[in-house]
């Protein structure tokens, strides 16, 4: 786990190897860069050249607009490509004039095989790319609709060692920028932008049949993602469908210091295949997101601190009245436990604190919105959050099939909360239920909740609704489980609300 600031640029440590190994200027293998000559094939040659030593030999691109055109069809479309990469290499530029660039026109054929990563390597370790710029042109390479397109910049199956930095991935038309798949350990993604892609690729014409999209999706352990900019330039074509930020999948990895803007949601947690456990999301600012830190959660979550974030929230383009949350465990459907809904595990030892919430809703906006909504959670604490602007609760909890117990709320601020727009609806800074609705079987429920020194410092100005300090929906039994101590939330929101439940 990285329990230290950001590690130092790679960029030093990779001039160091420089000399040490060869350097191949693609334009000695007949790289033309002049954007108009396709140069996949003289970059693939001098790629091929490389490594032969046993080194980490250097693939440099001079000043110049490299364009790939060419791309290999393989038994399975998810593995084709345009340049495939072996074990100790580094890809590098020399900054913001060294670019890479798709053809026009590649991968908006309705062909499920027209559909290729531009840097694709299995099972490989040891690559580095540093100082470089790819432009995945998806202005000129729409989706089709009813196609899927999976093509990205870079697609690494497992391996181990994978580093980019000091470099930038521009326009994709496809479901990601960078993909770490499998079984792979150690990547360190630092220092790079990440501009435009799913339904925004640069134009203000949309890529509206790109079902799905993030920036930066990995499975490997012990992954890095510190210092990043991560934008979509026009946020209002781009949340027009899920557009991700950045993919965690696997445990031991952290978060770390990026500006994520125009996304949904900005940073994704997810137990989808196994336990995950040792997760930082730290530091970081998310601003005009549909949701903050979202989890999907399959197998158990453990050990996660998420601290020092300040999350600004606006609604959803393509859902209305649905809900924005800076940080969501989603509950899925409470009858039904299962992969599919998301709701098939509990978390423990969840530790949310120091984040700042707010949201940007406009006047009149149907949508909800909530500060932290959890469930299932145990030996966890949730404290000194500053939760603004909302307009339907500041937390919620509940519990579900797993129960939730010995759960901490404490010295969390709330402000400026805003009027629900649906006035039959109930909300308030706090929201507690239990959804487990499985008959015949004994309820795991409540256990040990303390809720206690939390305040605000301006109250609502809400005429009507129903607006709580707390709305209680429990067994009775459960009731009692739930302890409020030394809150300062007294009128005029009204007085806690326990509606005792079957």
């Amino acid at each position: 786990m990285y329990r230290g600031k950001v590690l130092p640029s790679l960029t030093l440590i990779l001039l160091t190897l420089v000399t040490r190994a060869e350097i191949f200027n693609v334009k000695k293998f007949g790289a033309a860069g002049d954007g108009k000559t396709d140069d996949t094939w003289a970059i693939q040659e001098a790629i091929n050249q490389a490594g032969r030593s046993g080194k980490s030999d250097t693939i440099f691109f001079p000043k110049g607009t490299y364009l790939v055109v060419s791309y290999k069809k393989t038994s399975n479309y998810l593995e084709n490509y345009l340049l495939l990469l072996h074990s100790n290499l580094t890809i590098m530029g020399t900054g913001s004039s060294s670019v890479i660039k798709l053809g026009n026109n590649l991968f908006n054929k309705r062909d499920s095989s027209a559909n290729a990563h531009i840097f694709y390597g299995k099972n490989i370790t040891d690559i580095s790319f540093t100082g470089i710029v790819i432009d995945m042109n998806g202005k000129n390479n729409p989706v089709p609709e009813n196609f899927i397109k999976n093509h990205c910049a870079i697609f690494i199956s497992n391996g181990n060692n994978f580093n980019i930095t000091n470099s930038k991935i521009i326009n994709c038309a496809g479901r990601n920028m960078i993909i770490l798949k499998g079984n792979g350990k150690t990547a360190f993604i630092q220092n790079n932008s990440f501009i435009n892609g799913g339904r925004y690729t640069g134009t203000m014409k949309p890529n509206q049949f790109q079902s799905d999209f993030s920036f930066v999706y990995s499975e490997w352990s012990n992954t890095l993602v510190a210092g990043n900019l991560i934008r979509q330039n026009n946020a209002d074509i781009a949340l027009t469908g899920y557009t991700g930020g950045v993919e965690i999948h696997g445990s031991n990895s952290a978060v770390l210091s990026n500006t994520i803007y125009g996304c949904y949601p900005a940073v994704y947690i997810s137990s989808s295949w196994y336990h995950l456990y040792d997760i930082r999301v730290e530091d970081n600012l998310m601003q005009f997101c549909v949701k903050g830190i979202s989890f999907w959660v399959n197998y158990p979550v453990s050990q996660v601190k998420i601290a020092n974030n300040k999350i600004d929230l606006t609604y959803n383009r393509f859902q209305p009245q649905s809900l924005s949350a800076g940080i969501e465990v989603p509950n899925g459907n409470s009858k039904n436990y299962s992969f599919a809904l998301a709701n098939n595990a509990p978390l423990d030892s969840i530790i949310i604190e120091n984040n700042q919430i707010s949201s940007l809703f406009p006047d009149g906006n149907t949508n909800t919105c909530a500060g932290i909504v959890v469930h299932s959670l145990y030996n966890s604490i949730i404290q000194k959050n500053k939760i603004s602007g909302m307009n339907y609760a500041g937390v919620v909890i509940s519990a579900s099939k797993w129960g939730c117990g010995s759960v901490h709320i404490t010295n969390n601020l709330f402000y400026a909360f805003r009027l629900l727009k649906n006035t039959k609806a109930v909300s308030g800074y706090f929201v507690i239920t239990d959804t487990y609705t499985e008959k015949g079987k004994a309820e795991p429920g409540f256990k040990n909740i303390v809720i206690e020194k939390n305040e605000t410092v301006t109250y609502p100005k809400i005429q009507g609704g129903n607006f709580y300090e707390a709305f209680i929906a429990l067994p009775e039994v459960a009731q009692k489980q739930i302890r409020f101590n030394a809150n300062n939330l007294s009128h005029p929101p009204k007085d806690p609300k326990r509606v005792i439940t079957d």
